[in-house]
């Protein structure tokens, strides 16, 4: 039988009676991470980000992930899988996620209606991303909810919403009739 020595110490070239061969690989542990896209609306993560210290004293394993470029069509969390391959050994897994957070932010303001109007204005912004955006700019709409998309250069988007409402801000007034 042999017994395999990663170091080299123990001046038997390997071989030592009775011993035999045993070879441990250390656990693969990941951890969460979040990215935040990049003004090309990109984000890349590394195995280093999410491997917690996976390592072997013997050899030095190979990491990859399922999915290590993101871009808008990600932002949220997305499950990824970790692989550490030892080199004529084993190849180990660990589950995680990727949170893909967007830099671009819809917002809006809305004018009201008063009861003899029909339509407001909603002006529509947005920041973060790249520009040029689509979607963004002043809006005519009618009382009641409200939902507007903008899109940057990147293919990105946000979503603003919001209520228009009416407001009746004339005072009644009482006629009567002077014969009654």
């Amino acid at each position: 039988t042999w017994f395999i020595s990663c170091n080299a110490l123990d001046k038997t070239n390997g071989y030592i009676p009775g011993k035999t061969n045993t070879v441990g690989y250390p656990e693969v542990s990941c951890q969460n991470v979040s990215v935040t896209l990049d003004v090309l609306g990109q984000a890349t993560v590394t195995p280093a980000m999410v491997n917690t210290g996976t390592f072997s004293a013997c050899s030095t394993p190979t990491l990859s992930l399922s999915q290590s470029f993101f871009d808008c069509t990600d932002v949220g969390v997305n499950p990824v899988t970790l692989t550490v391959a030892y080199p004529g050994g084993p190849s180990l897994s660990c589950s995680s996620t990727v949170t893909v957070i967007s830099t671009l932010s819809a917002s809006s303001t809305a004018g009201t209606i008063d009861c003899t109007g029909t339509t407001t204005t909603v002006n529509v912004s947005a920041t973060g991303g790249t520009g040029p955006y689509t979607g963004a700019g002043p809006q005519t709409v009618g009382a009641g909810p409200y939902s507007f998309t903008v899109t940057d250069a990147n293919g990105c988007t946000s979503i603003t919403t919001g209520t228009v409402i009416v407001l009746d801000n004339v005072p009644p007034t009482i006629s009567c009739p002077a014969n009654i």
